[in-house]
């Protein structure tokens, strides 16, 4: 996500039995790449999620993917990807950069109370290695001190996908693209103190969650912070519409060795995507990394 990356496609026009050859999606040189970083890094370019349009837009092709892992940029065809239009950023994504703000650079799991000092550390990992106590007893989104720096529009580390956006066919709201979101309150790790503590890379993944919105074909874009997974957060949420007009969101929680909940909601059609009503957390087995 923080690498040197290209993004590429192919094509194929029979149903994928042949494949063209790899092209590049969005070409940025070496020069600008430096340029258009932030933070002292080159530009990253990741977190690609596709979206094709069939109900009001048919041919038209989506790709959004995230820079510097904080500004949601977006590039289209309309001709099912025999060629593509210049790339531009959604504006609307993320409130600090629409706000004509940058990422605090230097802002880490401290900003969570996680340090400094190897005693905190200690204590931590300790807690780490105690497994469930992270949601029995020391569950980070139970805790005011934890809860209160996650809320308001503060972002600092914004991510979509990684699966693709959906196009509703059905409801009121048929025609109405979603693409899943999730973004934290920390931007960085210090590699100084931070690096021999596994536990720093678990405040990484204590998120929140939000939707982005189109009604006129990814022209426009609203930014909808569904709530989705207050309880343990809520990050890279696929989506899906059911039979009955409903949409399905699938997310995972946490990660990096402490119990993996899947977080599941389901919406009502005639909210569209913007409000889901209930939630559940199934716990599920999970490698350490998540």
């Amino acid at each position: 996500e923080s690498g040197h990356s290209t993004i590429v496609f192919r094509r194929s026009e029979d149903g994928g039995l042949q494949w063209s050859k790899l092209a590049q999606l969005v070409n940025i040189d070496e020069e600008s790449r430096h340029r258009l970083g932030l933070c002292g890094k080159p530009l990253s370019m990741s977190n690609v999620v596709p979206i094709e349009l069939e109900e009001h837009f048919p041919g038209r092709i989506l790709v959004l993917y995230m820079r510097n892992q904080y500004k949601t940029w977006l590039i289209r065809s309309d001709n099912g990807g025999r060629s593509w239009g210049a790339d531009r950023e959604i504006p609307s994504a993320t409130p600090n950069a629409t706000a004509g703000k940058s990422p605090e650079c230097d802002r880490t799991s401290a900003w969570f109370g996680a340090g400094p000092g190897p005693l905190t550390y200690f204590k931590e990992v300790g807690k780490w290695l105690m497994g469930k106590c992270w949601y029995e007893d020391n569950n980070p989104y139970a805790q005011p001190s934890v809860a209160e720096r996650l809320s308001g529009q503060d972002w600092q580390w914004v991510g979509i996908g990684p699966g693709g956006g959906i196009e509703l066919s059905a409801g009121e709201y048929k025609g109405r693209l979603l693409v899943p979101g999730y973004h934290s309150y920390i931007r960085s790790l210090d590699p100084k103190r931070e690096a021999y503590n596994p536990t720093v890379h678990f405040w990484r993944n204590v998120v929140g969650s939000h939707t982005l919105v189109s009604d006129d074909g990814g022209e426009t874009w609203t930014l909808s912070e569904t709530k989705l997974g207050q309880s343990n957060g809520a990050r890279e949420t696929n989506l899906f519409q059911l039979s009955d007009g409903d949409v399905y969101a699938n997310s995972a929680s946490l990660a990096l060795g402490t119990p993996q909940f899947r977080s599941q909601a389901r919406l009502n059609a005639s909210r569209g995507g913007v409000q889901f009503d209930n939630f559940t957390f199934t716990e599920i087995p999970q490698p350490l990394g998540g």
